[in-house]
Order: structure tokens, then C-alpha cells, then sequence
């Protein structure tokens, strides 16, 4: 028998992290429950996740572990109440990559007290998996032995994230994977101000989007880097902020291009190297997003 088939989980947030965690455990063999705020969202993870026994409102499953996947802004409350009905479970996890493990400890939990951050997108209840997954962790020795063994059981990597770095990390998490709608929605407006509304040019730009994010990947930032500014083509960099401040777009997405400098590469050749700056109107995207997040989660957590 596996360590995780003697666990009972009591997953609290039944939205698509907490989703994907149920499908990942109740894969490996361990039992587990989960609970909701509402009777729709209980069936919906039901559903979407084969032996994943979902309720609205707390009750008490006689739970080993305890994780957390609601909102960030209500782990603290959701803990406490979780206590009242788990008070026996020995090791408690939140999903949050902004907040260091002792916001459960802040909430009364004792020991066992961890962060377990998927670095992963998770869309949808039905879709999104752990497999391969790097996880931001933070917690005491025991937390941080469940969530290594979690991480192994995925073929994973566990990067452990203090306290003081929380919040610039999941910044970078969540610039790295919403950032990009903000990219795309941008270059969308921009052919939508040139007159061009072909559905075929919307997949395009998606299209190389997902192309530049792989070839960043394989070759690094700066080598997968193309376009006028890499060639020095410094009057079309101009011809385009002109343009974009035209429309009042050089507020949502500036590009900024210093002069090719000359630099030696491997004693064979000269090659020209440039930096590209891109600056996204987070704030303004960030509102956004957190509107759209509330008409359509239902409060529950969607992954960062």
C-alpha cells in the first residue's frame, strides 16, 4: 500500500486548482472529499473528477490532510471553519502562491502548516494537470515532506519560495501567464484600429504568441528574441510607437529600443545584440481580469 492510499484529503474549494489536486490524489489512491459554497459547484467537480466526493458546506471527513484552494482573499476564513470540522488532520496545504505558509498558522492551524503552489494554468474543472508541474512550496518540515512527496508522485520540482519572496514571485507567475492575454488583446486591438478584422489574423497572433513562448524556452529570452528591434531597424520601432500613440495604445504597450551594440561572440564572429523592454498596463489589465474572474468563477479559485 502507498503513503497516499493510507490519506484521507478534505480539499476545501472544489474550483479548478482544487480540482486538479482531486484528480491527482484520488489517481495515486488516496480517498478524498472535497466541499463548496454551492450545490452547482459541488456537482460541477463531481463531475469533472471521477471519485472526487464533493459537498456543499463543511462536514467532517475524519481528514489526514487538509487543503485549501479557495480564494486568497478568504484562506484565513475558510481555515478557521475548516478547523472546526477537521480539528484531527495533520498536515493542512494552501494552493496560494502569493502567501507564505503562515496564513494557516494565523488561522489557528498548529503544525503542518504549508504553501503548495502548482506553477500552472488551470482554465477549467475538466482540464489542467499536475503532471511535470513546479511547485513555489513554504512551510515547516512536515508540510514540506508531503508536498516533495507530492511533487515526486507528478515528476515534479518543489522550489522552495520564502515568505519575503511570495509576493514578487507570484507576480512574475501570474505576469508570465495572464500577462500574455493582455499581449494578445492588445495586438488585437491594434489590427482592429488598422481596419482588419479577419478571424484568421486573431489565430495568428495567438499563433505566434504560443511560438515566441516556446522558442523562448528552448533557446532563452534573449536568443529566441526577433523582429526590427534584434535588426536595428530603429525607424520602424519609431513608425510603430507613433502609430500606437495615434490611437492612444502607447499607454497599454510600449516598446522601447536601445541602438544594436556590437559584441564579440565566439571570437569567429561579430553579432548584434539589443534589449526590448515590454511594458503592459498591468494595473489597467488587472482590473479587468478581476471583473471577468467574478461573473465567471463563482468563487472559486481558477489557477495563477
Amino acid at each position: 500500500m502507498s503513503i497516499l492510499e493510507q490519506q484521507r484529503w478534505h480539499i476545501f474549494g472544489a474550483g479548478a486548482v482544487g480540482c486538479a489536486f482531486a484528480r491527482m490524489l484520488t489517481g495515486a489512491g488516496a480517498v478524498v472529499y472535497g466541499t463548496t459554497r454551492s450545490e452547482e459547484g459541488a456537482m460541477a467537480a463531481s463531475l469533472a473528477v471521477p471519485g472526487f466526493v464533493v459537498r456543499a458546506g463543511a462536514s467532517a471527513r475524519q481528514a489526514t490532510h487538509v487543503l485549501v484552494t479557495v480564494p486568497d482573499d478568504r484562506i484565513a476564513q475558510v481555515t478557521r471553519e475548516a478547523l472546526l470540522v477537521e480539528p484531527n488532520a495533520s498536515v493542512w496545504l494552501h494552493a496560494c502562491g502569493a502567501m507564505p505558509a503562515r496564513v494557516l498558522i494565523d488561522a489557528g492551524v498548529s503544525s503542518g502548516a504549508g504553501a503548495c503552489h502548482p506553477l500552472r494554468s488551470f482554465p477549467a474543472r475538466d482540464s489542467g494537470s499536475l503532471a511535470g508541474a513546479t511547485f513555489g512550496v513554504d512551510g515547516d518540515a512536515m508540510a514540506m515532506e508531503c508536498i516533495h512527496h507530492i511533487a515526486q508522485l507528478v515528476d515534479g520540482i518543489s522550489v522552495v519560495v520564502p515568505a519575503s519572496s511570495r509576493p514578487l514571485y507570484h507576480a512574475a507567475a501570474v505576469l508570465a501567464s495572464n500577462g500574455v492575454f493582455g499581449l494578445v488583446e492588445a495586438a488585437e486591438r491594434l489590427c482592429a484600429h488598422a481596419g482588419l478584422h479577419d478571424p484568421a489574423l486573431t489565430r495568428a497572433m495567438s499563433e505566434l504568441t504560443a511560438m515566441s513562448a516556446s522558442n523562448a524556452a528552448q533557446r532563452g529570452h534573449v536568443a529566441a528574441c526577433t523582429g526590427p528591434v534584434v535588426r536595428g531597424d530603429a525607424g520602424t520601432v519609431a513608425m510603430h510607437r507613433a502609430a500606437m500613440r495615434a490611437h492612444e495604445m502607447i499607454s497599454d504597450l510600449m516598446l522601447f529600443a536601445r541602438p544594436p551594440a556590437p559584441e564579440r561572440g565566439d571570437g569567429r564572429r561579430r553579432r548584434s545584440r539589443c534589449r526590448l523592454r515590454g511594458v503592459v498596463a498591468y494595473a489597467d489589465f488587472g482590473r479587468r481580469v478581476t471583473r471577468r474572474a467574478r461573473l465567471t468563477a463563482g468563487g472559486d479559485a481558477r489557477g495563477a
